[in-house]
């Protein structure tokens, strides 16, 4: 065996191995410039071959994602490898500029600016140093703090929409969602509650969830509705659906 095949068979056994660690909730121990050195994942902390796992008996069959707060193209995304490997889907993100480069990085997506909520109302979006923690509020003040501890630098008044509204609007009500992605900086639970789950049963739903409390109640909201957590990494959650 050369060494370019041994290099590539001894990546797909550590992947292999990883992936079936994550889905034990085994603690890998590796901090996010050690994991994402191998470049084998888009993702934070690879969160992406924990997603393929899933999917293994789609063989040749390319699956439909859903990315609500989608943010990059690739920089921590969880869904571009899925989009490496054929499949396509719909982005969704509340800012324009990041829309713009989702159009000209991925064409074969469906990509939309909107603010996901439970439902139509307006809200005040507060924009941070760093915009991936621009996050969604009732209101504006400066003591908003980002979840990294930034103050806003400044807000925009703007009308949400529940998820299942624009599925309706870009004519994908009836579309099968194999795998949906939330990541909205505190907003998950309402993101998931303007989901119709008699409608619309992803197999798949990862979630961002930074506290105890979110976690209880995203946790029974989707048990409510047929899911399961099957798997943690770091601050995602992963639930399947079961019934």
């Amino acid at each position: 065996m050369n060494l370019k095949n041994y290099t590539h068979t001894l990546a797909a056994k550590l992947t292999n191995e990883a992936v079936s660690l994550l889905r034990n909730r085994t603690n890998l121990k590796l901090n996010r410039e050690e994991f994402r050195s191998s470049n084998i994942s888009f993702s934070q902390f690879g969160e992406d071959l924990l997603i393929l796992s899933y999917f293994n008996d789609y063989k040749d069959r390319k699956g439909f994602y859903v990315d609500v707060g989608a943010f990059h193209p690739f920089k921590l995304s969880n869904t571009m490898l899925l989009y490496k490997l054929g499949w396509h889907g719909l982005n969704i993100d509340c800012d324009q500029e990041k829309i713009e480069l989702f159009n000209q990085l991925r064409p074969r997506d469906i990509n939309i600016c909107a603010a996901v909520a439970n439902s139509s109302k307006e809200m005040t979006l507060l924009r941070y140093p760093m915009s991936a923690t621009n996050r969604l509020s009732n209101e504006y003040t400066n003591e908003q703090l980002s979840l990294c501890g930034e103050t806003p630098t400044n807000s925009l008044s703007i009308k949400t929409k529940a998820l299942e509204t624009i599925l309706a609007e870009i004519n994908l009500e009836d579309k099968v969602i194999d795998y949906l992605n939330v990541d909205v900086e505190g907003m998950e639970l309402e993101v998931l509650e303007g989901i119709n789950f008699n409608k619309y049963a992803p197999t798949l739903i990862s979630v961002e969830i930074m506290n105890s409390k979110n976690r209880e109640l995203i946790t029974q909201f989707l048990e409510k509705n047929g899911y399961a957590t099957s798997s943690i990494v770091r601050h995602n959650y992963f639930f399947k659906k079961i019934c």
